[in-house]
């Protein structure tokens, strides 16, 4: 649906730029939790990888194509670092203060090998400061809601 969106935009008579970005840490945090079902495992997908972005560090990106000249369709952008989502999620554990196993099992089908091969991050095109262990600190330890918030100090 993203893509048909972006052909629309791209054949339309309005000056345009397009920006595609990795996955906002929100959202990794979020497929983390929903796994997190059994007491003393959770299992993950084997190898897949993901480069984790601060929300208000895209808006920022956005906001200069916003203010500049139409661009077109821009370089990707990814957060800082690319990781698997099995290592993601043992650090969320321990930001968390909790002890559980993450087992990567295998998943089948060229979706899935897709993710094994960095289909979903853009390694060079990292962009922004805020890593995964920032972002968890701020999300677990903080009152309120992460959702759309930046955490740059």
């Amino acid at each position: 649906m993203k893509v048909e969106t972006e052909r629309i935009v791209e054949h339309s008579p309005v000056p345009w730029a397009i920006l595609r970005a990795t996955q906002f840490h929100g959202l990794v945090l979020r497929l983390i939790q929903s796994l997190d079902r059994l007491p003393v495992v959770m299992p993950v997908p084997r190898g897949f990888l993901l480069q984790p972005i601060d929300v208000g560090e895209v808006a920022d990106r956005v906001a200069e194509f916003a203010l500049a000249a139409p661009a077109g369709r821009v370089p990707d952008v990814g957060g800082p670092e690319v990781r698997t989502f099995a290592d993601l999620a043992r650090s969320y554990f321990q930001a968390a203060g909790r002890r559980k196993r993450v087992v990567e099992a295998p998943v089948p089908g060229e979706i899935a090998r897709a993710l094994r091969e960095g289909a979903q991050t853009a390694p060079d095109h990292r962009h922004g400061e805020i890593r995964w262990e920032e972002f968890l600190d701020s999300a677990l330890h903080q009152e309120g809601d992460y959702e759309g918030r930046s955490f740059r100090g």
